[in-house]
Order: structure tokens, then C-alpha cells, then sequence
């Protein structure tokens, strides 16, 4: 198993989050939602997708 840890922050004023992804030491990912849902794509291959909400989610192939 992947050692992921996550941090996300919600701003209710604006209908947006943030989110800071790092796997291990090495890697670390970085998303915006301000209004709409975002994806980004790790070295790993997982998918992390994050709403305006934030919600965060994962998706291995």
C-alpha cells in the first residue's frame, strides 16, 4: 500500500477547495476547485479528483 496522506481545505465563501497530496516523501500533488470539479493524475497512475465541496477521491486502474 501506497503511504498517502492528504490535507483538504474548504473555503463555504467561495465554493472552492484546496487539496495537498503527498506520496512518501517525493511526490507531492496539488489541486484547486473553485467552482468546479478538478483531476490530477500522480506518477503512480491514481487519480485523485477533487469537488468545490471537498471531497476527495481516489481511483487506481
Amino acid at each position: 500500500m501506497d503511504p498517502w496522506s492528504t490535507y483538504v481545505r474548504t473555503n463555504s465563501w467561495t465554493h472552492a477547495a484546496q487539496a495537498r497530496i503527498h506520496d512518501g516523501k517525493a511526490e507531492e500533488i496539488h489541486l484547486d476547485a473553485y467552482g468546479e470539479t478538478r483531476d490530477a493524475t500522480s506518477a503512480s497512475g491514481t487519480l485523485f479528483t477533487l469537488t468545490p465541496e471537498g471531497r476527495l477521491t481516489a481511483k487506481q486502474p
